[in-house]
């Protein structure tokens, strides 16, 4: 079982919270803190799934920083990843970026920056100020 569960990597997204009730039933019901280590979309041009652009990253990220601000278990967020490594278009891994290779900002970028330090967003994560730095 999970008594005594100190830490585990879920690759399950859709089952966090059963997850997560399970690990805490297992542990007497005590609250475990969750890390979402590592949330991102990638923009791109491969064929093998459908891509997204820019505007639908920005949104999907938001939307995950908006609904994990309203989980009590989730201690940190990390979004994958903060530039991306080189410019192939058809290389989906990188293209998670909120930046360029050439560290220009993105569109998610933006959108983050500005999610994070409008009242809502740094009342959300329990700022007093916030802060996206390149």
């Amino acid at each position: 079982g999970m008594k005594g569960c100190a830490q585990t990597g879920v690759g399950a997204y859709h089952y966090v919270s059963a997850i997560v009730n399970t690990i805490r039933k297992s542990n007497g019901g005590r609250r475990i803190p969750v890390f979402i280590t590592e949330i991102g979309w990638p923009i791109g041009e491969w064929k093998e799934i459908s891509r997204i652009d820019s505007a639908e990253q920005s949104k999907y990220l938001v939307n995950a920083l908006q609904l994990t601000s309203k989980l009590s278990f989730v201690a940190g967020f990390l979004i994958y990843q903060l530039k991306d490594p080189n410019s192939n278009p058809l290389d989906k891994e990188s293209n998670f970026g909120l930046m360029t290779v050439a560290n220009r900002p993105k569109a998610s970028y933006e959108a983050i920056r500005d999610y994070l330090t409008s009242p809502s967003g740094s009342a959300s994560y329990g700022f007093k100020s916030a802060a996206v730095c390149p």
